[in-house]
């Protein structure tokens, strides 16, 4: 796990007919005698700090809110002769974002009857993450990490940290959070709809938060699940009803975990 060396990168083209894969290509300096030894290439993606021989890589954190693309992490032990130019065989190196896909949408039903999303807000959430899962430096390739071997979140001051998305009228919306240990301060999310009648505009926004937990018939049940890296969190209202004066939803939760599917796509 010694720093060896750095690529310079050259050049980065997408592969023709795929969405989410990337031809990079570059040099660095190695001896001669290293060319048939294995190595780990480590892929570390929309990383600001700088990487030097003395940096500690499970130290690198990131500021979710000051992250403008999603940091990302990959690993894959090849010899350098694998490497080299003269080498026709081009090596796939999977990477994980960091961070946890949070998409909430109205169902085509009540899209249908005039409801759109105007806002979400999610409280209490790390402010920051951790780029490389746990036991990234042991782990020979990306898709040997086991889902919550791979848990890794960075216990910041969750309980003043807040994240709001505006985008009136729309049928989703869309929120990137780090890794959260969900036990003790329970992460929800408030959601403001719309509602249009005819032409007529109205605000709703119901005092029922989101949870993440399993749903059954539009109610959460259960435990309060973890928010894992490189998964996608689906949230589907189905239902909205009034009693009494009070507005109110109903949730049901989809593809709530992926275990240890990687590529798919965000």
């Amino acid at each position: 796990n010694a720093y060896y060396s750095r690529v310079n990168i050259e050049s980065c083209t997408p592969i023709d007919g795929s969405v989410n894969e990337y031809l990079f290509t570059g040099s660095m300096f190695v001896e001669k005698e290293d060319m048939e030894n294995s190595f780990k290439m480590m892929v570390i993606a929309n990383v600001d700090q700088k990487i030097t021989p003395f940096t500690k890589l499970e130290d690198l954190t990131f500021r979710a809110e000051s992250q403008e693309y999603i940091p990302m992490w990959g690993v894959k032990t090849l010899t350098l002769d694998e490497l080299s130019a003269d080498n026709d065989d081009k090596q796939v190196i999977y990477v994980l974002r960091s961070m946890a896909k949070i998409e909430v949408e109205v169902s085509d039903a009540l899209n249908d009857q005039g409801y759109t999303l105007s806002g979400l807000k999610l409280n209490n959430l790390n402010t920051d993450g951790y780029v490389l899962p746990a036991g990234a430096l042991t782990q020979d390739k990306t898709e040997d990490l086991k889902l919550y071997d791979a848990f890794n979140p960075y216990a910041s001051a969750q309980d003043a940290y807040s994240v709001t998305s505006e985008n009136p009228g729309s049928k989703s919306l869309v929120m990137y959070v780090p890794e959260y240990d969900n036990d003790s301060s329970p992460a929800t999310i408030n959601v403001s709809l719309l509602h249009n009648d005819n032409g007529v505009i109205s605000g709703i926004s119901p005092k029922q938060a989101i949870e993440f937990r399993n749903y059954n018939g539009g109610q959460a049940t259960g435990e309060s699940y973890d928010i894992l890296r490189n998964h996608n969190y689906r949230f589907v209202i189905t239902g909205i009803s009034v009693e009494g004066g009070l507005k109110y939803y109903l949730v049901r939760i989809e593809d709530l975990e992926l275990g240890g599917r990687y590529g798919f796509e965000f």
